[in-house]
């Protein structure tokens, strides 16, 4: 039987750039939805599907159609590609490619929808799905993207009814303002919860929201955790695939995270990881606002923002990639290959690497690059091959249980959020700080017991705030001592840095606190003891154990946390206030082993010399 083909093309006109624009045209969910699309469920009629692959089914007129969708593909900022497979209803295959390119004033957002149809009547149904009224509508969409980026706010749904009346709102939004002090945010987020349209409020991921208020993400996490507290919003632990990236489970307790866990596209076990694979995300309170869990299409990239390209090579072929990378780590591996490759992004690396995936043994390959790349795909093997290239840098996108269970406005808030008694979960690539007081006796001895304690009660306090807006957290005090956790190396020396320069300042009530730190960065244990989250491990004990080789106004580096490439940068861009000095040391408790470290001098200024 004759198949009858068909294509639309629409120009639209954007005012803001790829870059701003991508995440929400990247919501294949919402694009479909806008258009006209009947809501999706799974199929299950397949009993084995190929990694990635999705089988959906939606009734249209009475009538099931099951499709088959691939993977999405994509290339941010700049396209993507969504392809169907129809085993039932009218339509035999539908494409959907989206690019973003550069227009007259902002961006040229060009859709391009092709397909096959079985029958004619599958002709005539193409036509009504991508007709001018359908054009209008997906006009009016990156119409509201637009109004939404200017305005700094969540893309508004088209109807305003909701569980509360005008009062109740109000109501929430004084209490809010009440517990958060943060009445500008606090109006931002109430406006946003009733008027937001639902795609976007399905999962509120604090990164995001920083990005798109333009703030920091500590303020964001504050004001989250009292609308959680007031029940203004819910929020959920989402468990990760490491290989895949993919969510493999939900859970709204930290209690009911258990192994083992299996994900169903890589069909591999996924291991827990306390700091990479156990996210938190937020979600209207449904009696404030019921969210549906309506579908549309299978994945979507903006589902993914750590992935930055997904391709499809053919069998032998070789593709070149122009990709904009920043600093810091990615991976690149494709779904048919035990090959993998471990990109380190820094300015003085090569621009150009050519990256072959073949079968075989398994291969993991370590190569530095430039951020302005030329990258060349090769598939070797004689299969279709899935390529996708993961920033592993993830605390760009998301905030996961080891930076919010540490916090002590968390902690106070929801007391009962703790690993089960017993468990033990693997955290991996562990930031630890420790800091001291190098001139704790002198203190004492020249204040006064009473005032001294003061003093060191206040460096505490200190020490909370610039610690958390790095996004870190302390774990415990010791004594004088603090340990805390952190994302990465650089947020760590960025804290001891901004703590070093308050109690530095002739001006400071503190000035006369000496501070001392180490910093190490590896694989820890984390446990519930005492009622709180805390660590163990090597990686803890060497951070501490660092602490002893600083002096005054010094903070001293495992090679470990030193080899990060924004902690260089950090030291390149400071190299006047900050004096590295290398050195080997033989810690306590590690005699069969000898540590490479550096040594971070914090230097007086030239006007603080003058004076």
């Amino acid at each position: 039987m004759q198949d009858f083909s068909f294509s639309y093309r629409w120009e639209l006109q954007s005012s803001r750039s790829a870059e701003e624009l991508w995440p929400l045209v990247a919501d294949t969910q919402r694009l479909f939805k806008e258009l006209g699309h009947h809501q999706a469920r799974p199929a299950n009629v397949s009993h084995t599907l190929p990694a990635g692959y999705r089988e959906l089914t939606s009734e249209q007129l009475h009538r099931p159609e099951i499709w088959l969708e691939e993977p999405c593909r994509w290339h941010a900022p700049h396209h993507f590609i969504v392809k169907r497979v129809y085993n039932s209803g009218p339509l035999r295959e539908l494409t959907c490619f989206a690019q973003l390119s550069k227009g007259k004033k902002g961006t040229l957002v060009t859709l391009n929808w092709s397909g096959k149809s079985r029958t004619l009547t599958g002709r005539i149904t193409a036509s009504w799905l991508f007709n001018k009224r359908a054009k209008r509508r997906i006009k009016r969409l990156i119409q509201s993207y637009d109004q939404s980026l200017e305005d700094k706010t969540a893309p508004q749904r088209s109807k305003s009814y909701s569980l509360l009346r005008t009062h109740n709102w109000q109501a929430l939004e004084t209490d809010l303002i009440e517990r958060s002090s943060q009445p500008i945010l606090a109006r931002r987020l109430i406006s946003m919860i009733r008027n937001g349209d639902e795609m976007n409020l399905r999962e509120i991921e604090p990164r995001r929201l920083a990005e798109l208020w333009n703030t920091n993400t500590s303020d964001i996490l504050h004001l989250l955790f009292h609308a959680s507290g007031l029940k203004i919003l819910n929020f959920n632990w989402k468990i990760f695939c490491d290989e895949c990236n993919r969510a493999v489970l939900k859970r709204q307790k930290l209690t009911e995270i258990t192994e083992p866990l299996f994900c169903s596209d890589c069909k591999k076990e996924v291991l827990l990881d306390f700091h990479h694979n156990i996210r938190l995300t937020f979600q209207p309170h449904p009696m404030v606002r019921k969210i549906s869990d309506h579908i549309y299409t299978g994945e979507s990239p903006s589902e993914r923002p750590e992935v930055l390209f997904h391709h499809l090579l053919s069998p032998s072929q070789l593709k070149m990639i122009d990709a904009e990378l920043k600093t810091g780590h990615y991976r690149i591996q494709g779904d048919k290959t035990s090959t993998s490759y471990h990109l380190i992004v820094s300015e003085d690396a090569p621009r150009h690497v050519v990256l072959s995936f073949s079968e075989g043994s398994h291969q993991r390959k370590t190569i530095e690059v430039a951020p302005s790349a030329v990258i060349r795909l090769q598939n070797q093997t004689q299969n279709r091959l899935h390529v996708e290239c993961t920033d592993l840098e993830w605390d760009r996108y998301h905030v996961t249980a080891s930076e919010i269970t540490s916090r002590s406005e968390f902690r106070n808030l929801f007391p009962g959020e703790l690993i089960r008694e017993k468990q033990k979960i693997a955290t991996r690539d562990l930031t630890v700080l420790f800091t001291d007081l190098f001139n704790s006796s002198e203190i004492y001895n020249n204040d006064g017991e009473d005032s001294a304690v003061g003093l060191v009660i206040s460096h505490f306090d200190i020490l909370q705030e610039v610690i958390t807006e790095e996004r870190g957290a302390i774990v415990k005090t010791i004594g004088d001592a603090v340990m805390a956790v952190f994302p990465k190396p650089a947020a760590a020396l960025r804290a001891f840095k901004r703590a070093r320069h308050i109690f530095g300042n002739e001006n400071s009530k503190n000035r006369s606190i000496r501070l001392k730190g180490g910093i190490h960065r590896g694989d820890a244990i984390a446990v519930t003891l005492n009622n709180r989250i805390d660590y163990f491990g090597n990686t803890v004990n060497i951070a501490a154990r660092l602490v002893d080789f600083a002096n005054s106004d010094e903070v001293v580096l495992s090679a470990e946390a030193y080899k990060c490439p924004e902690v260089k940068k950090l030291l390149r861009s400071n190299r006047r206030q900050m004096r590295t000095e290398s050195f080997t040391a033989s810690l306590k408790g590690f005699d069969d082993r000898t540590f490479e470290a550096r040594r971070i001098t914090f230097q007086k200024s030239p006007l603080r010399l003058v004076i």
